[in-house]
């Protein structure tokens, strides 16, 4: 079974990726000494490098998704402030206080009893 036909399969990209680093690490110096060895270290360097670039890929179209849904949400809930705003349903807040979970204002912790 060839080194690369994980990757042609993209299984496991991360795990061979990891492991041949592991391997190149553990070997370098043999490695480097060993003329025969520089094809197939070209070869699995490649693969890693096409899957790798298709997993980042990937990630950054994924992110780019998350990104946007985010943005929508924010400007979905800023035309329900506004309507609510309209009705006058809108509760306001004092500035500088953030509503916390549970609706407890956040900044106002326990106070320090002063020491003797």
């Amino acid at each position: 079974m060839p080194m690369s036909s994980p990757l042609s399969r993209c299984q496991a990209v991360e795990l061979v990726a990891r492991v041949a680093v592991l391997l190149l690490r553990l070997h370098h110096t043999q490695l480097r000494s060993t003329p025969s060895a520089r094809p197939s270290l070209a070869r699995i360097h490649a693969a890693l490098h096409a899957a790798v670039q298709g997993l980042k890929d990937t990630l950054g179209f994924n992110v780019a998704a998350l990104q946007h849904l985010q943005r929508a949400m924010k400007e979905r809930s800023g035309m329900t402030d506004a309507a609510e705003a309209a009705s006058g349903k809108l509760v306001k807040r004092p500035a500088g206080k953030k509503q916390g979970r549970g609706g407890q204002e956040q900044g106002k912790g326990v106070k320090k009893q002063k020491s003797r």
